[in-house]
């Protein structure tokens, strides 16, 4: 009977995201249907001028006014109409282009890129920016926030041909919705970290992500011409990559953790097939990009806000409740080349449920396969045999990752939260580890 109960929870949640996700285009397309009302107003109101032409025995100025009216909007909403099917109907032709990876870039000072090839052929290649100092200094940085809350415009070049962008908006399906996002506009490294310096975050949304690091993967033709190559003019440049501070994209910001439970298991899940990212890949137990809530203009610092949405997602994703959560560390820091320089946070996180208990929500249905995915690596809550576990993770992960036979693909997210809270927790002290293992051991 629950199954039953979950089953028609999971098909009316489906329905909503799709009605909402219906409203969120049309209303980036207002403007079309604003023009359009108006003009059907002015038609309507000729024709009623018409009707009660003698009845109320119009002067003639007011019949020249009641059929200007009528004709004015007969023209422009003519005009508006072969506008759109043309904006519609022109011959747009993406053509999806490699995915960044180590061999396309010149890196700089200590920074590193780590590839990570899939097992199967849908894109081939994961690569990260990141660097390895920065990582380690994150969970003891005092960076505070600078907000700017004018939000990010997407390039002229899609304004103008909006239309066919919203309607054939390339990395979203139909249950996609523009649910508000934060970009990030300063480069987390190294003297950013050491000095202290300010982080500006600005408000952003779902679609403009799609619309910017997602179409920074293709060049965009129209009618034979190259309409739009994001990523040579926003990302990268003659081999270099664009700090976030010069980058045109939406670069909306994320966190991906990685979950410990009270027995002694690593838990980590599959993302389900309707998700935009890592489709059916193993990945995190909790990932996706921070939201616009309460917090957006207070006083904190970047660390505190990243750890907020960070547990926030695990609590979603993981179904877990706030006091559940015992410890949430910052682990490292990276930009995702396959996603054109996008910013991700990654944490390492502590729960008092154990493994078993661990489940998906049915509203997360869609996003995370409700199959949980958990490996029993912990011989013992000490600094070594963490340690230990995670180096056999990471191993089991390359070797799992080798064999498309088990159509077990691995993430780069998750390889990478793993690789990341590895050294994080390696340069830890006896005592650091037993403060950050108090409450589960």
């Amino acid at each position: 009977m629950l199954e039953v109960l979950n089953n028609i929870k999971y098909t009316f949640e489906l329905f909503r995201k799709k009605v909402k996700g219906k409203f969120d285009r049309m209303v980036w397309l207002k403007h079309f249907f604003l023009i359009g009302f108006v003009n059907l107003a002015m038609i309507v109101g000729g024709i009623i001028g018409w009707v009660l032409w003698e009845e109320f025995s119009l002067t003639t100025p007011q019949k020249a006014l009641s059929f200007a009216l009528f004709l004015a909007g007969l023209i422009l909403s003519t005009i508006l109409f072969f506008k759109f099917v043309e904006n519609y109907r022109n011959d747009y032709d993406p053509k999806k282009l490699n995915l960044i990876e180590k061999k396309d870039v010149d890196l700089e000072g200590t920074d590193q890129i780590h590839d990570w090839h899939l097992s199967s052929s849908r894109d081939g290649v994961q690569s990260i920016l990141y660097n390895p100092q920065v990582n380690l200094l994150l969970e003891t940085s005092e960076n505070r926030i600078v907000w700017e809350n004018k939000r990010y415009e997407v390039h002229n070049a899609i304004k103008e041909n909006l239309p066919y962008f919203i309607l054939k908006m390339i990395g979203a399906n139909k249950e996609t919705f523009d649910s508000p996002k934060v970009r990030m506009k300063t480069e987390l490294d190294l003297a950013c970290i050491q000095e202290g310096r300010d982080i500006i975050l600005q408000k952003s949304s779902y679609f403009r992500d799609r619309l910017s690091n997602t179409l920074a993967n293709y060049m965009v033709y129209k009618n034979g011409s190259l309409l739009l190559d994001l990523r040579s003019e926003e990302f990268l440049m003659d081999r270099k990559v664009k700090p976030l501070s010069e980058s045109g994209l939406s670069n909306q910001l994320g966190a991906s953790a990685l979950l410990f439970t009270s027995d002694k298991k690593i838990v980590y899940l599959k993302q389900g097939q309707r998700s935009n990212e890592s489709t059916g890949r193993l990945a995190p137990a909790g990932s996706g990009s921070f939201d616009i809530d309460a917090n957006w203009g207070s006083d904190i610092r970047f660390k505190d806000y990243c750890k907020i949405h960070a547990k926030r997602e695990l609590k979603e994703e993981s179904n877990l409740k706030e006091e559940e959560v015992i410890s949430l560390e910052i682990c490292g820091f990276g930009r995702y080349l396959y996603r054109c320089g996008k910013p991700e946070v990654f944490c390492v996180a502590t729960t008092t449920k154990k493994s078993e208990q661990i489940n998906i929500r049915v509203v997360e249905w869609d996003y995370q396969d409700k199959r949980i995915v958990m490996t029993q690596h912990i011989e013992a809550w000490t600094k070594d045999g963490v340690l230990k576990a995670l180096n056999e993770l990471l191993l089991h992960l390359e070797r799992t990752n080798s064999r498309p036979e088990l159509k077990d693909d691995v993430s780069g997210p998750l390889y990478w939260n793993v690789l990341f809270a590895r050294d994080y927790l390696s340069a830890k002290s006896e005592a650091e580890m037993e403060v950050f293992l108090n409450g589960i051991k």
